[in-house]
C-alpha cells in the first residue's frame, strides 16, 4: 500500500475510535435523553445515536423535533 492509502486507514481507525469514544463518554445523557423520549412516546434506542466530529451527539429519528414539541411549525419547502 502507499503512504496515502495508510494515512487514510489510520484516519479512518481514528474517527471509529473517537465516535466510540464519544459515544461511550456520553451514554448517561443518551440514556437520560432516550427516557425522555419515552415518555413522549417516541421510541429511540442506542442505535439511533450517533457522533458527528463538528456536532457531537446526534440523535437521529423521523420528524424528532416536530414530534418533541408540536409548535414549531413545519419548512415549507421540506417534504415530509
Amino acid at each position: 500500500m502507499n503512504n496515502e492509502t495508510d494515512k487514510f486507514k489510520r484516519y479512518q481507525q481514528q474517527q471509529i475510535e473517537e465516535r466510540m469514544k464519544e459515544l461511550s463518554k456520553n451514554e448517561s445523557l443518551i440514556q437520560s435523553f432516550i427516557d425522555y423520549c419515552d415518555s413522549k412516546q417516541i421510541k429511540l434506542t442506542k442505535d439511533n445515536f450517533d457522533y458527528v466530529r463538528r456536532i457531537g451527539i446526534v440523535a437521529k429519528y423521523p420528524n424528532i423535533v416536530h414530534l418533541l414539541n408540536d409548535k414549531i411549525s413545519k419548512d415549507k419547502d421540506v417534504s415530509s
